[in-house]
């Protein structure tokens, strides 16, 4: 992640039960960067190791693909269920395990809160993005930067 203007969309927190999902904010949705009734590619980026969503498979070899899910309506929060190879307690699948998990940086636990945040570019962009970030990886990039006061109203850069 290169340092560019910033947008944090909001927080949301990944819901704890059989179906782990989360909401995805009014800014990432009235910005289209994600839409109900479309699928949520997860993704995850490379080097950095963090999770991205999209509203298509990301096609440059800086991401991996994981899988898509379905973008719910108003009427279940704007909810998305985050694949299960997101969290920590998944074990593959598979004789050897094909799926293995996502690096650690990329990992959700249930309950935790994850920070929705975009650029500019990655907003316009086909398709348009967005990173995930858990509270842990929010807060060490924002750590000491001068343009990050921790007020949500601000547009930060990250370090």
């Amino acid at each position: 992640m290169s340092d560019r203007d910033w947008n944090h969309a909001g927080i949301g927190e990944v819901s704890d039960g059989e179906s782990r999902s989360v909401q995805i904010p009014e800014l990432v949705r009235s910005r289209g960067i994600l839409s109900t009734g479309k699928p949520v590619y997860w993704s995850y980026e490379r080097v950095v190791g963090v999770a991205v969503v999209s509203s298509s498979e990301l096609e440059d070899d800086e991401y991996v693909s994981v899988d898509y899910r379905g973008l719910q309506d108003a009427s279940n929060g704007y909810s998305c269920t985050v694949p299960a190879r997101f969290f920590g307690d998944f074990k593959g699948r598979g004789d050897p395990k094909v799926s293995k998990p996502v690096p650690e940086r990329a990992r959700f636990e249930p309950g935790e809160t994850v920070h929705l945040m975009f650029s500019e570019a990655m907003a316009e962009s086909d398709p348009s993005s967005c990173y995930v970030l858990t509270d842990e990886e929010f807060n060490e990039r924002f750590k000491d930067s001068d343009a990050w006061d921790g007020r949500l109203d601000e547009v930060p850069r990250l370090v």
